[in-house]
């Protein structure tokens, strides 16, 4: 656990910040489109794994779950308010892309 305060850099849980700062860094090396890709396969810790593994259909779940927010950060650029209330969660594109992420914890991290 991060001792102290800090400000999150987006409007989702922090356990899966790590993962969609690699995948932005990703994206902004390559010039794939997100129909492009085939498959998204994260290793986190396995407390990140506990957080909400399906389609979002509440901001609730959109919030505690690694693959929307990602998705939406792939697709828009920014993961914020936007990206996880309801009015968004019917988005094909993102929708798309967050059913080709897969998570997988790493052996031996608690």
């Amino acid at each position: 656990m991060i001792d102290g305060i800090g400000i999150k850099r987006w409007c989702s849980c922090g356990w899966g910040h790590p993962a969609m700062a690699v995948a932005l860094e990703l994206k902004e090396k390559n010039s794939n489109a997100p129909e492009d890709v085939e498959r998204i396969k994260v290793f986190t810790f396995n407390h990140a794994w506990r957080l909400y593994q399906g389609i979002p259909e509440t901001t609730e779940q959109a919030q505690f779950s690694v693959k929307w927010p990602m998705a939406a950060l792939l697709i828009d650029g920014e993961a914020g308010p936007n990206q996880i209330l309801e009015h968004r969660l019917g988005d094909h594109c993102i929708r798309n892309l967050a059913e080709k992420i897969e998570s997988e914890t790493c052996s031996g991290n608690a």
